[in-house]
């Protein structure tokens, strides 16, 4: 099996506070969209069946959905 790439849209906004003078810890939100919705893998042998156990995982790692960061930035 080969998992294809797949392109996505991403929109996010977050914000930001002063940790000193040149350091940052903040915070982001956001969505994204995959522009393929479907066959993001392919099975090279056709006598394979996923089990929907399998299609569930599969579905679950393709891209898209929640996006939460949380961080910290250092400045050098």
């Amino acid at each position: 099996m080969d998992l294809k790439p797949v392109g996505n849209v991403f929109f996010a906004g977050g914000y930001a506070w002063k940790l000193g003078q040149r350091n940052k810890f903040f915070i982001e939100a956001g969505y994204a969209v995959p522009l393929l919705t479907n066959d993001y893998y392919e099975l090279h042998d056709d006598s394979v069946r996923l089990s929907s156990t399998s299609k569930n995982v599969l579905q679950l790692l393709r891209p898209g959905g929640l996006i939460i960061a949380v961080g910290i930035s250092f400045a050098l």
